[in-house]
């Protein structure tokens, strides 16, 4: 026990804003559920933390001050999604954040997204919330304007998101411009993209997948669905992965031309237009304001740490919207990061065992056939690795919330994201050189191949393959098993990089 104390001491020290995220994440956790197990962990929580104080007190503190805020917070904001609200009539006012086109039984429609404020009706008024609108019989929405829409009909879909369906005799009243008409320039510029697709590429199963990279979001239902009995849809979402390619591509091409500040302050400002262009979704913000610390810290010349990054977006999100908890993308975009920042150590470890990883200077004896293979080794281990941590955090909470899960995903998993991440390269230099129409044009039909030679994989899958593991596992055991997860995790991290300890670190544990 005093070996695990000590070990959690140093990591609290190591990623300070870890405690305050796991105090966020239980009070909001306690607020939404009223848990029996999760007021159980907290109190066990808080008694390690009392354990962890020795000369310091501000930390424990703060971690209440944090859990007690935060708990009465999300019941706040969570008060209206509460209620047993039946789909009723009313009127408000819509601000448009977002447009999006899909296609539904062979038909083309478009969702809107935005924020509903004063909603009312004779029985109902309601706080401002997220909401989704799907037009039934009248004409698109001018994107740059306010509306105010009578006669709709509002409809609770999930704990943290409602609907908004019209009728013909809706009326949607545009009321004035819109301060800053983001959700505009987000769909022209959306639909050029989706235009010079259409252009260069012509296979239309390859022009779909490369549209649904492009634009964060999948328009069209069968390659949604291909994804998705594979284990594979979250290929289809904005995540850190695109943020960090987009980056590292820049930069690359940046760095000889600029100092380090420079070349960050240039980053975060494609970065920024980038999650203009994009969305907003739980995965897109996690990783904006993540690569946004991290570029930030380079910036003042500091060593921001991956997992420090991931724990400050996660409590900024949750300070933004407490409701975030409750939406599955949040929980498996935060789940998938964490189990790669702690778990892909033991997990490559484990691969090593049977791929081992040779010294550099045997690697160069190898010969020009060899080290293709070796190469091509190591992106397997790697591949197999990242997948085992994410699938070790994710797979519970998929269960829980699910209760289906595709075992061979595991397998494919290992394969199709190396040539996802080909073809989101790819899409990225043919973009960054339309000014070379020809050069473009050859990139463009170079990915064409290479994407369609694995949308087959996806396409036609053996029958056993597309099977799936039907069980929902209660949320009880999704808690226990990310707390039996996490200690291990650390306490292995901490026994193969030796303790030392300097300076403030050192007094803290004497």
């Amino acid at each position: 026990m005093k070996k695990v104390l000590d070990v959690y001491r140093i990591f609290c020290i190591d990623f300070p804003a870890f405690s305050p995220c796991v105090s966020a994440l239980l009070s909001i956790g306690c607020g939404l559920s009223k848990n029996f197990i999760l007021f159980l962990l907290a109190i066990c929580y808080f008694f390690l933390e009392v354990l962890n104080v020795r000369k310091l007190y501000v930390p424990l503190f703060l971690n209440l001050l944090i859990f007690v805020g935060m708990y009465f917070y999300a019941g706040f904001q969570s008060e209206d999604f509460d209620k047993e609200i039946p789909a009723t009539k009313g009127s408000c006012y819509f601000h448009i954040s977002s447009a999006k086109k899909y296609l539904r039984y062979g038909r083309s429609s478009i969702i809107y997204t935005g924020q509903v404020s004063n909603f009312q009706n004779d029985q109902l008024a309601l706080k401002p919330f997220e909401s989704r609108l799907l037009l039934k019989h009248q004409k698109p929405l001018k994107l740059d304007k306010k509306y105010k829409l009578e006669q709709i009909f509002l409809e609770k879909k999930s704990q943290h998101m409602a609907c908004i369906k019209t009728n013909k005799e809706s009326l949607l009243i545009p009321i004035g411009p819109l301060s800053l008409p983001i959700a505009k320039f987000r769909y022209q510029l959306q639909r050029k993209v989706s235009q010079i697709l259409a252009k260069n590429i012509h296979d239309k199963k390859v022009r779909n997948l490369l549209k649904a990279l492009s634009l964060g979001y999948s328009d069209n239902q069968m390659i949604a669905f291909e994804f998705s009995r594979l284990g594979l849809q979250h290929l289809l979402a904005i995540s850190g992965f695109h943020f960090a390619l987009l980056s590292l591509t820049i930069s690359l091409a940046l760095k000889k031309l600029f100092s380090i500040k420079t070349t960050c302050l240039i980053l975060i400002f494609f970065m920024t237009c980038y999650l203009l262009y994009i969305g907003n979704s739980a995965s897109i913000k996690r990783a904006y304001i993540a690569i946004l610390i991290h570029l930030t810290g380079h910036f003042l010349s500091l060593k921001p740490r991956a997992l420090n990054s991931l724990c400050l977006s996660c409590l900024i999100l949750l300070i933004i919207n407490p409701l975030e908890l409750r939406s599955l993308g949040f929980q498996l975009s935060y789940a998938a990061t964490f189990g790669i920042l702690t778990l892909f150590k033991p997990t490559f470890d484990l691969c090593n065992q049977w791929i081992r990883t040779r010294q550099f200077d045997e690697a160069l004896s190898f010969s020009a056939i060899e080290k293709l293979i070796y190469i091509f080794l190591m992106v397997i281990k790697s591949s197999c690795a990242i997948n085992l941590a994410v699938s070790v955090t994710t797979v519970p909470i998929i269960l829980g919330q699910i209760g289906l899960f595709p075992p061979f995903s595991l397998l494919y998993n290992m394969i199709i994201p190396v040539g996802v991440s080909l073809s989101m390269t790819l899409l990225i230099i043919s973009f960054s050189l339309s000014f070379v129409p020809v050069l473009a044009k050859i990139i463009f039909w170079t990915n064409e191949i290479i994407t369609k030679s694995y949308l087959i994989l996806i396409s036609n899958p053996p029958f056993l393959f597309a099977s799936a593991i039907h069980y929902k596992l209660p949320k009880e055991a999704v808690i226990t098993i990310f707390t039996l997860t996490f200690i291990p995790a650390m306490l292995y991290h901490y026994h193969k990089t030796p303790l030392r300890l300097e300076g403030s670190a050192k007094s803290l544990l004497t």
